[in-house]
């Protein structure tokens, strides 16, 4: 039999935040980004996509430092190396517009276990 854990934040009588811990079952890869929507200036743009190798359960998985490959397609560069990895199961990337005519792009992340994630990128002009 497999424990698993819940524990509920209350505040007031009303129940606030629930957070569970369970034996990992699967993991997945996830990327929160602020926006992708590059605007083009006066210069270039910078947007920052932070990874996050999380559980079932929404539980970042805290030992993972698993390598990752990057790769961009379009008027954008990654500011780094193309293959980074997870520090503490996270990992912070910077996207850069390269031109100033704007356009459409992908960023795209490569697991060792061959599991793709694309990110559709968009620049234009302010």
């Amino acid at each position: 039999k497999t424990l698993i854990y819940r524990f509920d934040g209350i505040q007031n009588g009303t129940v606030v935040a629930t957070k569970t811990i369970a034996p990992l079952l699967s993991l997945s890869l996830v990327a929160d980004c602020h926006q992708l929507k590059f605007e083009i200036a006066d210069t270039y743009d910078v947007q920052k996509v932070i990874l996050r190798y999380l559980d079932e359960h929404q539980n970042i998985a805290h030992l993972s430092a698993m390598p990752l490959q990057l790769s961009i397609e379009g008027p954008f560069t990654i500011l780094g190396p193309s293959l980074q990895s997870l520090h503490g199961g996270q990992l912070t990337v910077y996207v850069k517009t390269t031109n100033q005519t704007g356009g459409q792009g992908t960023l795209s992340i490569t697991t060792d276990e061959g599991k793709v994630l694309h990110i559709e990128l968009i620049s234009q002009r302010r």
